[in-house]
């Protein structure tokens, strides 16, 4: 989570960081209705179609097996992070987005990183 007063550049440091990786970035952020249902639709497939390691141990010792040739045909370009913006601003549409947040958070398969002006609100809604 990344937490910060309104405008402070947390998304736009989240896109410098991306960047510098080679990370997309799929975003969600207050102009999307953000309901259980419709969360569910738009991130389950972007959350389940992605190979991680399940370490950052695993991912060492697989990058390190790997062959010089193989690492350099690995396009860093194809891996993507989610990011959901203020997620402690939600309106009635949004109703569910915690339970599917937390749904799709156990089962993902790619880094979801979300934003906030609020720590409080991710310690009392993030299980």
């Amino acid at each position: 989570a990344v937490v910060g007063v309104t405008s402070c550049g947390k998304t736009a440091s989240i896109r410098a960081c991306a960047h510098s990786l080679g990370f997309d970035i799929l975003e969600l952020n207050t102009s999307h209705v953000r309901s259980g249902k419709q969360i569910g639709k738009i991130l389950r497939e972007a959350t389940q179609s992605h190979q991680m390691a399940t370490s950052k141990k695993e991912l060492c010792q697989s990058v390190n097996q790997m062959s010089d040739e193989r690492r350099e045909s690995i396009r860093l370009a194809d891996a993507s992070i989610i990011v959901i913006e203020d997620v402690d601003v939600l309106f009635d549409s949004d109703k569910g987005f915690w339970k599917a947040f937390n749904s799709l958070a156990q089962s993902a398969k790619r880094p979801i990183v979300v934003t906030s002006s609020s720590g409080a609100t991710l310690c009392v809604c993030v299980c």
